[in-house]
């Protein structure tokens, strides 16, 4: 089935009369040249983990314009640190752990529902 658009002068091509019933998509696909088949690469699908980081980056940069003050965010994090308490207890667990800010958080949550999309089309 074609969308074909009447009445309009548009429609056909005043040399050959043909009509273009794809005039109207916003982009075409077209098999490569021969020429061009021995500089074309297929490097493969990108890993899971690899996908995911290029996704934060996105997100980070796209949603950054809308968070100015992300950059100052980044260095407001805590550290929640074991003073007085003894090695091995749930406090020493959490020793390393770092508040993430509200953006940091939006970021996260969107990488892990867009990579679980993605898996989603994989299968």
């Amino acid at each position: 089935m074609v969308y074909e658009h009447h009445g309009t002068t548009h429609s056909e091509n005043v040399g050959t009369g043909i009509k273009d019933p794809l005039r109207n998509l916003v982009y075409r696909v077209h098999p490569l040249p021969e020429s061009m088949i021995d500089h074309i690469f297929d490097f493969g699908a990108l890993s899971s983990d690899t996908e995911r980081l290029y996704i934060m980056a996105m997100l980070r940069k796209q949603l950054g314009a809308y968070n100015p003050d992300e950059e100052e965010q980044a260095g407001d994090g805590i550290r929640v640190t074991g003073a007085g308490a003894g090695a091995g207890t749930a406090v020493s667990a959490w020793s390393s752990w770092k508040r993430m800010t509200p953006f940091e958080e939006l970021v996260e949550v969107f990488t892990d529902l867009i990579c679980a999309a993605q898996e989603c089309v994989r299968r």
